[in-house]
């Protein structure tokens, strides 16, 4: 499942669905997924790359167990 956030990357949610559409109804199987390389993946591949860059430049202190509320 694919969320429409990130659908909206390449604009409306419903029309990128549409076009996936398109390319499975024109190609088949291998047609969808050819469009799904083609568009989505280098989307995917730019997010990522910047979510690896983004945790690289966050420091995080170690958890103190002892800072916890206690239940």
């Amino acid at each position: 499942m694919t969320s429409n956030q990130f659908l909206g990357q390449l604009g409306e949610a419903s029309e990128v669905e549409a076009r996936i559409g398109r390319a499975y109804e024109s190609g088949g199987l291998a047609g969808a997924f050819a469009w799904l390389d083609d568009h989505l993946l280098p989307l995917y591949r730019r997010q990522e790359a910047n979510r690896t860059k983004a945790r690289g430049r966050i420091v995080r202190k170690p958890l103190d167990h002892n800072s916890l509320p206690s239940e």
